[in-house]
C-alpha cells in the first residue's frame, strides 16, 4: 500500500488544501449539468467516450462543485488507473484501503468515489458492486475510454449504473467554449427562419468558426489551435497511444499496425461500406482477424460503424455496414499537408454523421446517408441528387418528412409520394449543426 500513497497524494491536491488542477478558466463541457443531477442519486455515474475528449476534466470539474458545496475535501477521492500497470481487481480495494487508513481515518462511508479509466482493470464492476450492496453512501464515478469493457461491467451492474456518452466537440458546443453561446435551433423551418434572421450580424463570425472547426477537429485542446501542423501532430501523437497502447492492453490485438493500417483507410475513405474479405486480403489477415480489428476500434470509440437500415433486425445483420471516424480530426495524420480538412468532400458527411450519432444509413432502390428515429438526412452537395434518394426512401419506408443539408439554401419542398404531399428541409450545414 505504501507505493500507492504517493499517488493518492499527487491525485487528490485538495486533501492539502490545494485547488482543483486542470479546471481554471474552462468551461464544463454541456454534460457537467445532467451529471450534477445525477450525483445525489445512489447510482454509479459511468462517463464514456475518446481518449481527450475531456472526462478527467469534467470529474474535476464535479470534484470542484462538490468541494463549493461544502463536501469535506478528505470525503472526496480521485484516482486515474491510465498511470497503473496492475490489472487484477485487488488493485482497487488496495487503493479504497489506502484511502480509508491513511487520508479519510475512519470507516470507508459517505464519500465520493472517482476512478479514472477503470476499463484497464480486471473485474472491475464486481468490486464496485460490492461496495454499491454495502448501501453505506459509497458515490462512485467512472471514467472508461474502451466501450466493451465498460459495457461488459454495467451488466453485472444492471440497475446499479447510469452510462452517459462523452463525445468530441460539436459545434455549438464548440462555440460555447469559445465564449460564443447559441441556443440549440429545432429542426422545424419556421424554427430555421427565425434562428437565421436572429443569428444575422452573427453569421460571419459563425462561419468563420465553422470553417476553423471543420479544419481542426473536435478536441477540446484543440478548440484555439491555429497552426494545423500543431494539430496534426496533437492527433498523430493520441492515436499512436491508442493503437499501439490503449487497445492492446485490453484487446487481444496480434499487430498493432495492422490495425493501424484499418484507420488509415478509414480515416482516407469515410462512409465507404465495409468488405471484410477485401480488407483481409490486402492486409494478409483472416476475414475474422479483419472483423475483430475494426471491432477493436469500434470499442475504443476512434469509428463509428453504421448498419443499413431495414425493418427487420435479422435484415440489418445481413447487410454490409459503413464506417466514419468518431471525430474528422483522427483523419489529420492521414491528410497530405498541403491539404485543409475544411477543403475535403466527405468531412461534412463525417461531420453530420458524428453530430446525428448516427447508427443507419440506407442503400437500396436508392441510398440516404443517414437515418435517424425513421428519418433520412441527406448531406449530397447536390439538392436534386439528394431529394431522390429521400424521394426513394419515403417512397419505402412511409417517411413524412426528410433533410437535405446543403451549403447556403434554406427552404422547405414539398415533393409528392404516392399521391402525398411529403416535406423536405433544405438546411445550410452551419445551421443544421446548431439544431443538434
Amino acid at each position: 500500500m505504501a507505493e500507492l500513497e504517493p499517488l493518492l497524494v499527487r491525485f487528490n491536491p485538495w486533501w492539502r488544501g490545494k485547488p482543483v488542477e486542470g479546471i481554471a478558466g474552462l468551461k464544463p463541457r454541456f454534460l457537467h449539468q445532467k451529471l450534477l443531477e445525477q450525483m445525489k442519486n445512489k447510482q454509479i455515474i459511468a462517463i464514456t467516450g475518446p481518449r481527450r475528449t475531456g472526462k478527467s476534466t469534467l470529474m474535476r470539474h464535479l470534484i470542484q462543485r462538490l468541494l463549493d458545496e461544502g463536501i469535506k475535501p478528505a470525503e472526496i477521492l480521485y484516482f486515474s488507473f491510465d498511470e497503473v500497470l496492475a490489472k487484477e481487481a485487488e488493485v482497487i480495494e488496495r487503493i479504497l484501503l489506502a484511502y480509508e487508513q491513511s487520508f479519510l481515518h475512519r470507516e470507508l462511508r459517505d464519500v465520493f468515489i472517482f476512478l479514472d479509466e477503470v476499463q484497464y482493470i480486471e473485474n472491475w464492476a464486481a468490486i464496485l458492486k460490492r461496495y454499491y450492496d454495502l448501501d453505506v453512501g459509497i458515490k462512485f464515478v467512472i471514467s472508461g475510454s474502451q466501450s466493451l469493457k465498460v459495457k461488459k461491467g454495467k451488466e453485472s451492474l444492471a440497475g446499479r449504473i447510469y452510462e452517459y456518452a462523452l463525445p468530441p466537440l460539436s459545434f455549438r458546443e464548440f462555440l460555447y467554449l469559445r465564449g460564443m453561446e447559441v441556443e440549440k435551433v429545432p429542426l422545424k423551418f419556421e424554427k430555421l427562419k427565425e434562428a437565421r434572421k436572429k443569428l444575422l450580424l452573427k453569421k460571419r463570425e459563425l462561419l468563420i468558426a465553422l470553417s476553423h472547426y471543420l479544419r481542426q477537429g473536435s478536441f477540446p485542446e484543440l478548440m484555439r489551435e491555429e497552426n494545423i501542423e500543431n494539430a496534426r501532430q496533437y492527433v498523430a501523437s493520441l492515436l499512436k497511444k491508442v493503437i499501439f497502447e490503449d487497445i492492446p492492453r485490453v484487446f487481444p490485438i496480434e499487430s498493432p499496425s495492422q490495425l493501424n493500417e484499418i484507420l488509415k483507410l478509414v480515416a482516407k475513405r469515410p462512409g465507404a461500406l465495409i468488405e471484410y474479405q477485401s480488407l483481409a486480403s490486402s492486409l494478409g489477415m483472416t476475414r475474422q482477424t479483419a472483423s475483430k480489428y475494426v471491432t477493436a476500434l469500434e470499442e475504443a470509440f476512434v469509428v463509428m460503424i453504421l448498419a443499413n437500415y431495414r425493418r427487420s433486425a435479422l435484415a440489418v445483420a445481413r447487410k454490409k455496414k459503413k464506417a466514419y471516424l468518431t471525430t474528422h480530426a483522427y483523419a489529420l495524420p492521414f491528410v497530405e499537408p498541403e491539404e485543409a480538412l475544411a477543403g475535403l468532400a466527405w468531412v461534412v458527411e463525417n461531420v453530420v454523421a458524428c453530430h446525428l450519432n448516427a447508427k443507419f444509413f440506407w442503400r437500396d432502390a436508392g441510398e440516404v446517408d443517414f437515418v435517424v428515429d425513421g428519418l433520412p438526412v441527406e448531406t449530397k452537395s447536390g439538392e436534386k441528387e439528394g431529394m431522390k434518394g429521400i424521394a426513394k426512401f419515403m417512397e419505402r419506408f412511409g417517411a413524412k418528412r426528410g433533410v437535405v443539408v446543403t451549403k447556403e439554401t434554406l427552404e422547405r419542398k414539398k415533393i409528392d409520394v404516392g399521391g402525398e404531399a411529403h416535406e423536405v428541409l433544405l438546411v445550410p450545414l452551419w445551421l443544421f449543426l446548431l439544431s443538434i
